[in-house]
C-alpha cells in the first residue's frame, strides 16, 4: 500500500480490511485444527481406545469464531498464541 493509499484510507475501508484479516486468521486456525484434528484421529485416544475428540467442532467450532469478529470481540487473545504455537509444534514433527 502506498502513502497516498493509506491518506485515502477511510475508516470505513480500514473497518473492512480489519474485519478481512481477521477472517483470514481463522481460516488459519481452521487449517491448522483440521490437520491437528486428523493428527489426533490417527494417534490419540482414551484409556478406553476411544478418540479423545469424538467431533471436529470440539476441537474447533467455526460458527463461533465467526460470530466473534462479527460481533467486533476482541479476537486474538494469550490463549491463541499459545494454540497457535501448540499447533505449530505438531506440525513440525
Amino acid at each position: 500500500m502506498s502513502m497516498d493509499e493509506i491518506k485515502a484510507t477511510t475508516l470505513a475501508d480500514f473497518e473492512v480490511m480489519l474485519k478481512a484479516y481477521n477472517y483470514n486468521l481463522i481460516d488459519k486456525k481452521y487449517i491448522a485444527s483440521l490437520t491437528a484434528w486428523q493428527t489426533a484421529l490417527a494417534k490419540s485416544t482414551d484409556k478406553r481406545g476411544r478418540p479423545v475428540y469424538r467431533k471436529f467442532k470440539d476441537l474447533f467450532n467455526y460458527e463461533k469464531e465467526l460470530e466473534i469478529v462479527d460481533d467486533k470481540k476482541e479476537y486474538a487473545s494469550a490463549d491463541d498464541v499459545d494454540f497457535f504455537r501448540s499447533i505449530s509444534e505438531i506440525n513440525r514433527r
